[in-house]
């Protein structure tokens, strides 16, 4: 009988007063986020996601947008972004 590997346990981390928290090492280096990488953090409803913004990420966008009125999007997420502020 062959014992199949338990996938990675759930990493549970504790917010600082400054709501801080850190993403552990072994996750870091698989997900390629270095020191000054940018996350993206949505609200999925019953979680949160946060997703790294590395050159992988950014080319896998490569055409994704092409004729959605990229002009438009980009000017609602600026005014978004001031409302935010």
């Amino acid at each position: 009988m062959h014992l199949q590997k338990a996938p990675n346990p759930a990493c549970i981390r504790q917010v600082g007063s400054v709501a801080f928290s850190s993403v552990p090492a072994a996750l870091r280096k698989k997900h390629g986020i270095k020191e000054g990488t940018r996350i993206v953090i949505s609200d999925n409803g019953d979680s949160i996601v946060l997703k790294s913004i590395t050159e992988h990420y950014l080319k896998k966008l490569q055409g994704s947008l092409k004729g959605r009125g990229l002009m438009k999007s980009l000017m609602a997420d600026r005014k978004w972004e001031r409302n935010e502020a």
